[in-house]
């Protein structure tokens, strides 16, 4: 459940692209389903930091999902998403892009 490899988007059918995502990325999986105990908000941001950093040194996706009723709900929960994006935007190697669009670009690269 904290497998942070980094994913590569892939062709489902023609004009069907997957985004990839991991479980480990996913807030409402770790904080309120997680199989060994909840975790906790340092622990959200240190994975989905090394998630990033996995993606960003190999050039790959990582998706990091954030349900405002998860992780809007209280302070500590909410700075790990700050935490998380404040490293994103140090890092002149990353790009922030929706997965509409990863999908769109990824379709016209993969025909």
């Amino acid at each position: 459940m904290d497998n942070v490899d980094c994913v590569e988007a892939a062709l489902l059918a023609p004009g069907l692209a997957h985004i990839p995502w991991r479980a480990a990325m996913v807030d409402s999986i770790q904080y309120l389903r997680h199989p060994v105990r909840p975790r906790s908000p340092a622990e959200m941001a240190a994975t989905w930091i090394a998630g990033i950093e996995r993606a960003a040194t190999s050039g790959g996706v990582a998706t990091m999902v954030v349900h405002a009723y998860v992780s809007g709900v209280d302070g500590q929960r909410f700075q790990a998403v700050r935490d998380a994006l404040t490293f994103v935007r140090s890092r002149s190697n990353i790009s922030v892009t929706g997965a509409g669009a990863i999908a769109e670009r990824f379709l016209v690269t993969n025909i």
